[in-house]
Protein backbone atom coordinates (compact mmCIF):
# COMPACT_ATOMS: atom_id res chain seq x y z
CA UNK A 1 0.00 0.00 0.00
CA UNK A 2 2.81 2.48 1.23
CA UNK A 3 4.07 1.98 -2.58
CA UNK A 4 0.83 3.31 -4.49
CA UNK A 5 -0.09 6.06 -1.67
CA UNK A 6 3.23 7.85 -1.87
CA UNK A 7 3.43 8.44 -5.92
CA UNK A 8 -0.64 9.60 -5.38
CA UNK A 9 0.55 11.78 -2.70
CA UNK A 10 3.21 13.15 -5.28
CA UNK A 11 1.00 13.49 -7.79
CA UNK A 12 -1.77 15.01 -5.48
CA UNK A 13 1.35 17.51 -4.23
CA UNK A 14 2.74 18.26 -7.82
CA UNK A 15 -1.33 19.04 -8.84
CA UNK A 16 -1.69 16.63 -11.04
CA UNK A 17 -4.91 14.53 -11.79
CA UNK A 18 -3.75 11.86 -13.53
CA UNK A 19 0.12 9.78 -15.12
CA UNK A 20 2.11 12.62 -16.79
CA UNK A 21 1.40 13.59 -20.64
CA UNK A 22 3.03 11.71 -23.55
CA UNK A 23 4.85 14.51 -25.14
CA UNK A 24 4.00 15.55 -28.46
CA UNK A 25 6.96 15.54 -29.61
CA UNK A 26 6.98 11.78 -29.52
CA UNK A 27 4.30 11.61 -32.52
CA UNK A 28 6.43 13.22 -34.91
CA UNK A 29 5.62 12.66 -38.45
CA UNK A 30 8.14 10.87 -40.70
CA UNK A 31 6.97 12.48 -43.79
CA UNK A 32 9.92 11.42 -46.42
CA UNK A 33 12.79 14.22 -46.77
CA UNK A 34 13.68 15.10 -50.43
CA UNK A 35 17.06 14.99 -51.11
CA UNK A 36 19.38 17.88 -50.52
CA UNK A 37 15.66 20.26 -50.27
CA UNK A 38 17.68 22.38 -47.78
CA UNK A 39 20.78 21.93 -49.36
CA UNK A 40 22.06 25.91 -49.65
CA UNK A 41 19.19 28.63 -49.25
CA UNK A 42 15.58 27.94 -50.25
CA UNK A 43 13.58 30.17 -51.77
CA UNK A 44 10.87 29.65 -49.22
CA UNK A 45 9.96 28.14 -46.24
CA UNK A 46 7.31 28.21 -44.33
CA UNK A 47 7.20 27.98 -40.36
CA UNK A 48 4.55 26.46 -39.09
CA UNK A 49 4.86 26.12 -34.78
CA UNK A 50 2.01 24.63 -32.13
CA UNK A 51 3.39 26.67 -28.73
CA UNK A 52 2.93 25.40 -25.13
CA UNK A 53 -0.67 26.95 -24.95
CA UNK A 54 -2.16 25.59 -28.34
CA UNK A 55 -1.69 28.33 -30.40
CA UNK A 56 -0.77 28.01 -34.05
CA UNK A 57 1.78 30.44 -35.00
CA UNK A 58 1.79 30.35 -38.79
CA UNK A 59 5.36 32.65 -40.24
CA UNK A 60 5.28 34.22 -37.60
CA UNK A 61 1.27 35.48 -37.52
CA UNK A 62 -0.98 33.57 -35.21
CA UNK A 63 -3.57 31.77 -36.74
CA UNK A 64 -6.83 29.84 -36.41
CA UNK A 65 -6.88 26.13 -37.26
CA UNK A 66 -8.92 27.43 -40.09
CA UNK A 67 -6.60 29.84 -40.93
CA UNK A 68 -3.69 27.46 -41.42
CA UNK A 69 -5.73 24.65 -43.28
CA UNK A 70 -6.24 27.18 -45.85
CA UNK A 71 -3.20 28.47 -46.51
CA UNK A 72 -1.74 24.79 -46.75
CA UNK A 73 -4.40 23.63 -49.65
CA UNK A 74 -2.92 26.84 -51.49
CA UNK A 75 0.70 26.22 -50.38
CA UNK A 76 -0.10 22.60 -52.13
CA UNK A 77 -0.93 24.09 -55.16
CA UNK A 78 2.48 25.92 -55.66
CA UNK A 79 4.61 24.05 -58.12
CA UNK A 80 7.08 23.98 -56.76
CA UNK A 81 5.63 24.12 -53.34
CA UNK A 82 7.68 25.04 -50.55
CA UNK A 83 9.31 23.59 -47.77
CA UNK A 84 6.96 23.34 -44.75
CA UNK A 85 9.09 23.18 -40.83
CA UNK A 86 6.58 22.04 -38.27
CA UNK A 87 7.53 22.67 -34.65
CA UNK A 88 5.51 21.20 -31.75
CA UNK A 89 6.50 22.42 -28.46
CA UNK A 90 6.83 19.37 -26.31
CA UNK A 91 4.25 20.93 -23.65
CA UNK A 92 1.84 21.89 -26.07
CA UNK A 93 -1.40 20.31 -25.82
CA UNK A 94 -1.17 17.08 -28.30
CA UNK A 95 -5.20 17.67 -30.20
CA UNK A 96 -3.49 21.15 -31.43
CA UNK A 97 -0.28 19.17 -32.44
CA UNK A 98 -2.15 16.54 -34.54
CA UNK A 99 -4.39 19.01 -35.99
CA UNK A 100 -1.91 20.56 -37.62
CA UNK A 101 0.01 16.76 -38.86
CA UNK A 102 -3.19 15.97 -39.69
CA UNK A 103 -3.69 18.97 -42.20
CA UNK A 104 -0.20 18.42 -43.79
CA UNK A 105 -0.99 14.47 -43.99
CA UNK A 106 -3.86 15.77 -46.34
CA UNK A 107 -1.82 17.08 -48.78
CA UNK A 108 0.39 16.08 -51.61
CA UNK A 109 3.24 17.88 -50.64
CA UNK A 110 4.38 16.83 -47.80
CA UNK A 111 4.25 12.99 -49.34
CA UNK A 112 5.94 14.66 -52.01
CA UNK A 113 8.85 15.18 -49.36
CA UNK A 114 8.48 18.63 -48.87
CA UNK A 115 7.25 18.43 -45.37
CA UNK A 116 9.32 17.82 -41.97
CA UNK A 117 8.95 18.27 -38.41
CA UNK A 118 11.81 19.31 -36.10
CA UNK A 119 13.47 16.43 -35.34
CA UNK A 120 13.68 14.68 -38.55
CA UNK A 121 13.83 17.77 -40.24
CA UNK A 122 17.18 18.26 -38.04
CA UNK A 123 18.60 14.29 -38.80
CA UNK A 124 17.80 15.27 -42.66
CA UNK A 125 19.32 18.88 -42.75
CA UNK A 126 20.50 20.38 -39.99
CA UNK A 127 19.10 23.50 -37.95
CA UNK A 128 17.21 25.96 -39.73
CA UNK A 129 19.53 28.45 -41.03
CA UNK A 130 18.22 32.06 -39.81
CA UNK A 131 17.27 34.13 -42.39
CA UNK A 132 19.92 36.77 -42.82
CA UNK A 133 19.21 40.79 -41.18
Amino acid sequence: MRGIALPLVCMALAGCSGPPQESCIARERDWPLRSGLMRGIDPVLVRIRVERDGRIVFNGQTSTPAQVARYVRLLDRQRPPPAVRLDVDGRAPCEAGERVRRMLDGVAMCRDGYCGERGAWERGYGPPVAPPG
